[in-house]
């Protein structure tokens, strides 16, 4: 069985997962990955993380970053938001539970321009906001992600359908 690292910029987040995993985590920046040339055998990039970066020249390094850490041939799987945001307004309204109280949490898009969206999580424990964390993603086009990635070496670039293991 492989070994699993968690990469992260943010020292918070490495410290919440470390509590339910044994994988080795590594405080960096996504940018910059402090690991040796072909030294993964597979890449991972969860919950739209690379659409935060601020430029489409940043997305351009992290991929040549990707494909420098991954050895030859292998895969990097990126899950990410393409072309338009998934919706606009509400998209999603759960239950939470915060401090011991249940609490109704949102994810909002609030707009979508050409290359960026504005994205909105909260959390509301009866009329009081608990949590709120409004930011602008990155929206890259399909053609220039697969070129980036073309450009970086990637042999192949395949993109699926969303919530799914189909290609588009």
């Amino acid at each position: 069985m492989g070994s699993v690292i968690c990469l992260d910029i943010s020292l918070e987040m490495l410290l919440i997962g470390r509590d339910s995993s044994r994988a080795m985590s590594i405080n960096a920046d996504m940018l910059a990955m402090p690991l040796r040339n072909n030294s993964i055998d597979i890449a991972y990039s969860l919950l739209a993380t690379i659409n935060h970066l601020n430029s489409l020249s940043d997305l351009a390094k992290h991929i040549s970053e990707a494909y420098r850490v991954l050895r030859d041939g292998d895969v990097y799987i990126v899950d990410l938001v393409l072309e338009e945001p998934p919706c606009t307004g509400i998209c999603d309204e759960w239950i939470a539970i915060y401090m011991g109280m249940e609490c109704l949490a949102r994810h909002k898009i609030e707009s979508a321009q050409e290359d960026r969206y504005i994205e909105m999580l909260e959390q509301k424990c009866g009329d009081k906001p608990a949590i709120r964390s409004q930011g602008t993603l990155l929206l890259p086009r399909a053609e220039h992600f697969v070129r980036m990635a073309i450009d970086a070496g990637f042999k192949q670039v395949m993109l699926l359908k969303p919530f799914t293991l189909q290609t588009t």
